[in-house]
């Protein structure tokens, strides 16, 4: 493929993804709250509702705790507190700077692929509207996923003060950053589901090899973003915690990791699985009739494709486990 093996590409992805990740890493540290208002007391209330099935039965019983940021002498700045006695924040700072990176490291590449897929504009804005949609789609599953949650990550970090304090804002940021790489990705993958039905089985073998070679690409990338997602929202949690202390964690549960990489990989499944199927299986019809593949070989393409659609389950299991 020539997008991917085109040297110009390199040029401009490698410089990109190191710029980035020096500003990443130099801005996140520099951003710290420094100013905590320690030995402030924080109360929230968690409430169980036990329903019936008979409509004038409900029981309903609440929980109240207090939390408490631990003392710090006055000496000691809040920022020295994370970055000296809570690795686990330096690891989420090297994760977002190497996440952001990587992601915009590829970004030339799904631009070169989206562009060269279709000479159709209305083809591409269908692609780009709907990746929207499933993009927005995904963010409502996420938010859907915490109603039960005492409080949300942001939420814990905007009353307790941890991690950015007024500059609440840079964790939206975050998030936007990540989703336009992952938007472009999803846009290519829907126009390539798109020409593969126009397509066909009578494609030609260089064209279908070439869709195969761009799809997974572009669902390798898709999956490196949501894996750094999950990576980072781990660490994300375990720096919170190492804060406002483990007896919180209810806060914060491990579940709500699981939950994240069951949504990434629901997503992966929904929108990328079908149309990997669609180009493999018009890939292997053509090279049953091509004589370049005489030989039988354990073909890893599928095997791939289903690496790459569950790798967010996999790595939220396995960073649970590794924690």
């Amino acid at each position: 493929m020539n997008d991917i093996n085109n040297y110009k590409f390199y040029y401009k992805s490698i410089p990109l993804g190191i710029l980035i990740f020096v500003i990443v890493a130099f801005t996140l540290p520099s951003k710290l709250n420094r100013h905590i208002p320690v030995d402030t007391v924080y109360n929230y209330v968690d409430t169980l509702t036990i329903k019936t099935k008979q409509p004038n039965f409900q029981m309903n019983t609440s929980k109240s705790a207090r939390m408490k940021l631990g003392s710090l002498d006055d000496s000691s700045s809040y920022s020295n507190f994370l970055l000296n006695r809570n690795p686990k924040l330096l690891l989420w700072i090297m994760a977002q700077a190497m996440g952001l990176s990587l992601s915009y490291a590829l970004l030339p590449f799904l631009i070169r692929i989206f562009s060269s897929l279709s000479t159709s504009r209305n083809r591409k804005i269908i692609a780009l509207g709907g990746a929207f949609l499933g993009v927005l789609l995904l963010l409502g599953i996420n938010n859907f996923s915490q109603r039960d949650i005492v409080f949300t990550p942001p939420e814990i970090m905007e009353k307790t003060g941890v991690m950015f304090g007024d500059d609440a804002w840079i964790m939206p940021i975050i998030v936007i950053l990540y989703l336009i790489p992952a938007w472009l990705a999803l846009a290519a993958n829907i126009l390539l589901g798109i020409e593969s039905i126009e397509k066909k089985s009578d494609t030609e073998f260089e064209r279908v090899h070439e869709f195969r070679t761009k799809y997974l690409f572009v669902l390798r990338s898709a999956s490196i973003i949501l894996v750094f997602g999950i990576i980072t929202t781990s660490l994300l949690q375990q720096s919170i915690l190492a804060v406002i202390g483990e007896k919180y964690a209810i806060l914060f549960p491990d579940e709500f990791v699981i939950v994240y990489s069951l949504n990434f990989t629901f997503f992966l499944v929904v929108f990328y699985l079908p149309v990997g199927y669609l180009i493999l299986i018009q890939n292997l019809q053509q090279e049953s009739k091509s004589e370049r593949s005489k030989e039988k070989k354990f073909d890893f393409r599928m095997l791939e494709l289903l690496i790459s659609t569950f790798a967010p389950i996999l790595t939220g299991i396995m960073v649970e486990v590794v924690k």
